[in-house]
C-alpha cells in the first residue's frame, strides 16, 4: 500500500497536473514518521535536549501532517508525526499499556490488529480506541522482544520498556518502511529517515565510499548500507534490541525457502495464488479514509485493482501517468478503468521533466536512487492526494514472480553450470574478450551463487504461466500486452539533452569541482558524459551517468538542507 503525496488542491477527472515544483514539493512520504534516543550505557538521563527531539519529530512532518507526539523520561525520548488511517479521531502516539512502563510508537499498519486486540481483550489487557499501534505496548507485555513475529503488516516501530530498560525496534518483514539507526557513544538514535536521524545533532555526517560504490553499481543503497558511514538501515524482518548496555540485531523473520510440490498443478498453483492476493487486498483495505489504486493498465496493477473493486461498494478510484512523447500506458490504463467501471484520474506530463523538477526531487529524497521513474510516480502520486490518502500499486509482482529478463536469466545460468565439456569454458573466455553486452553475459551464465547471477545481469515471467495466473479476473488484452518501460526508454534522450542544456546537468557533471569528486574520477566522468552527449557512446553508459548525477543533486541539495535541520 503506497500512500499518496500529501498536497493541497484537488484535482478530479483528465487533466494535467500544476509545475514541475508543485508536484515535487516533497519527494518521499510515509504513513507516518518516528524517532528516538535511546540510552544503551551509563545511569538513566536525559538522551537529548527536547528542542532536539522537537526537531527530529519535525523534520517529519511531511509523512505525518494530521498529529505529533513526543515522550521523555530517563534513558528514552520517542518521537512520532502521524498520518491518520485507523481510528482517526483516538488514535495518538506514543501509546501505553496499562500501567504506563510500556510505550510504543508506529509507521505503517497492523494488518492483523482486529485479532490480535480480540485475543489480547480476552487475556484481560484493556483498551481505549481502535488504532492498530494501540496493540502494541499490550503485545509485547504477552510476548516479550519476540513479539514482531505476530504481526501482520508494514511497520517501523519502536517499544520501550521502562521497568526493564529495555527498547525493541523492528522492520516489517520484507522492509516495506524504512527505519534507520546509530549507535553513537553511549546512545542509539533511530528515525524514519535520515534526515531525522541528522537533526538529532548526534550524527556525523561523513560518506561511506564502500556503500557508494554499491550504489553505482546497483543504482541503490541496499540494507544495511546507506550513503553516511555512522548511519545504517535496520534489515527487514529484523529487530534491534537494547538491553543490558548492548544493542544487538535479532532477526525474528526470514524469507522461507521454496519447497517444490511435484504433485501440485498449475492451476492449483494459480487458484492458491489468487486466494493469497484476495486475502492481502482485502486486508489493506482496513481504513478510515479513501483508499485509490496506482493503475498503469498492465496484469498487475489491474488484478490489484479488480480484486479492490470486488471487496469494496463504490467504484475505486484509478490513477494513471503518462510523458507526453514517449512510450506510455494510459489508453491501457483507461481501457482497464473502464472495464471495472473505476472512477479513472489521468494525468499527462509535457514531456520528460526538466532539469529543475529533478533537482527538487532528489533534493528530497533521504537516499539517491538511480531511476527517473520516481519522477513520474511522484507527479501520480501529487494528484492522486488530492482524492484519496492511501493508494494500492501493482509494484513488487515482478521481484515476487520472477518478472525481468535478470531473473531469467539467473535461472538460465543456474542450468548452464551443470552443463559438462568445453561448453563450459566459454563464460570465463567471453568475460575477459568481447563487447559489453556479451562479458555481461558470460559473468551471469559463470556467477555461482544467486546473488552473483543478479548482480551479474541487472524480463518477464513466461506467457503461459502468467496467462494462468491472472485469467479470468482481467481482460486476455491486458494479460497478452507487453510490458512498458515507465520512462526507462527515454532515460538517454532526456540525459543527452540536459548534458547539452544551459542550467542543465552538464553543469553539474562537466563542473571543475563537483562534490563527487572526493571520491571519483572527474575527468573520468565527464568523459563519459561527452561521449555521451555527443551520441558516441551508444547509450551503454546512461544508467551509470543518471547514478552519478543523482548522486551529485544529493550531495549538493539533501545532504546541507538535512543538516541545517538539526541546527
Amino acid at each position: 500500500m503506497m500512500p499518496p503525496h500529501l498536497l493541497e488542491g484537488r484535482e478530479s477527472g483528465i487533466g494535467r497536473c500544476g509545475s514541475a515544483v508543485d508536484r515535487l514539493r516533497v519527494a518521499s512520504r510515509g504513513m507516518c514518521g518516528i524517532c528516538g534516543v535511546v540510552q544503551v550505557t551509563g545511569a538513566p538521563g536525559q538522551v537529548v535536549a527536547p528542542d532536539r527531539l522537537d526537531r527530529m519529530t519535525d523534520a517529519m512532518t511531511h509523512r505525518g501532517p494530521d498529529d505529533r507526539g513526543t515522550h521523555h523520561a530517563p534513558g528514552i525520548a520517542l518521537g512520532v508525526r502521524r498520518l491518520s488511517i485507523v481510528d482517526i479521531a483516538g488514535g495518538h502516539q506514543p501509546c501505553f499499556g496499562e500501567d504506563g512502563a510500556v510505550a510504543a510508537i508506529h509507521n505503517g499498519e497492523l494488518y492483523n490488529h482486529a485479532a490480535l486486540r480480540e485475543q489480547l481483550r480476552a487475556a484481560g489487557h484493556r483498551f481505549t480506541g481502535r488504532c492498530d499501534t494501540e496493540v502494541l505496548p499490550h503485545l509485547y507485555e504477552r510476548d516479550g522482544p519476540g513479539f514482531p513475529a505476530r504481526l501482520r503488516g508494514m511497520w517501523g516501530l519502536a517499544v520501550w520498556d521502562a521497568v526493564r530498560r529495555r527498547a525493541v525496534i523492528s522492520r516489517d518483514r520484507l522492509g516495506v518502511k524504512p527505519l534507520y539507526y546509530a549507535h553513537v557513544g553511549d546512545v542509539l538514535v533511530f528515525a524514519s529517515e535520515l534526515r531525522a536521524l541528522l537533526a538529532s545533532g548526534l550524527i556525523p555526517a561523513a560518506l561511506d565510499f564502500e556503500a557508494i560504490a554499491v550504489y553505482l553499481t546497483l543504482g541503490y543503497f541496499p540494507a544495511p548500507a546507506t550513503p553516511l558511514r555512522a548511519a545504517r538501515k535496520l534489515p527487514p524482518g529484523c529487530s534491534l534490541v537494547v538491553a543490558d548496555g548492548r544493542v544487538r540485531v535479532e532477526r525474528y523473520w526470514s524469507y522461507p525457502r521454496p519447497a517444490p510440490d511435484p504433485s501440485l498443478t498449475i492451476d492449483d498453483a494459480a487458484e492458491g495464488l489468487l486466494e493469497h492476493l484476495d486475502e492481502a487486498v482485502r486486508m489493506r483495505l482496513m481504513s478510515d479514509v479513501p483508499l485509490g489504486s496506482m493503475l498503469s493498465g498492465g496484469p498487475d496493477s489491474t488484478l490489484v485493482t479488480a480484486l479492490m473493486a470486488k471487496h469494496t461498494s463504490g467504484p475505486v478510484h484509478t490513477f494513471a501517468v503518462g510523458f507526453e512523447g514517449h512510450p506510455n500506458e494510459l489508453a491501457a490504463a483507461r481501457r482497464a478503468a473502464h472495464h471495472l467501471g473505476a472512477d479513472h484520474h489521468e494525468l499527462r506530463l509535457p514531456g520528460v521533466m526538466g532539469f529543475a523538477g529533478f533537482r527538487e526531487s532528489i533534493g528530497g529524497a533521504d537516499e539517491p536512487v538511480a531511476d527517473l521513474s520516481a519522477l513520474g510516480f511522484q507527479s501520480l502520486s501529487a494528484m492522486a492526494a488530492r482524492t484519496v490518502k492511501v493508494a494500492l500499486s501493482g509494484q513488487g509482482a515482478d521481484e515476487l514472480l520472477g518478472g525481468y529478463t535478470k531473473h531469467r536469466a539467473a535461472r538460465l545460468a543456474a542450468a548452464w553450470r551443470h552443463i559438462p565439456g568445453p561448453a563450459g569454458v566459454l563464460p570465463a573466455l567471453t568475460s575477459r574478450h568481447g563487447p559489453r553486452p556479451a562479458r555481461r553475459a558470460a559473468a551471469t551464465l559463470a556467477a555461482f551463487t544467486p546473488a552473483e547471477r543478479l548482480l551479474a545481469m541487472s524480463g518477464r515471467l513466461d506467457d503461459p504461466l502468467r496467462a494462468a495466473l491472472f485469467r479470468g479476473l482481467v481482460p486476455e488484452r491486458i494479460i497478452h500486452r507487453r510490458k512498458v518501460g515507465f520512462l526507462r526508454p527515454a532515460s538517454g534522450g532526456w540525459l543527452r539533452g540536459e548534458l547539452g542544456a544551459r542550467g542543465g546537468a552538464g553543469e553539474l557533471l562537466f563542473a571543475g569541482a563537483p562534490r563527487f569528486a572526493e571520491f571519483l574520477d572527474p575527468g573520468v566522468v565527464r568523459a563519459l558524459a561527452a561521449a555521451h552527449r555527443d551520441g558516441a557512446g551508444g547509450g551503454r553508459d546512461v544508467h551509470l551517468l543518471i547514478a552519478v548525477l543523482v548522486l551529485e543533486v544529493w550531495l549538493e541539495s539533501y545532504l546541507p538542507s538535512a543538516l541545517g535541520s538539526g541546527g
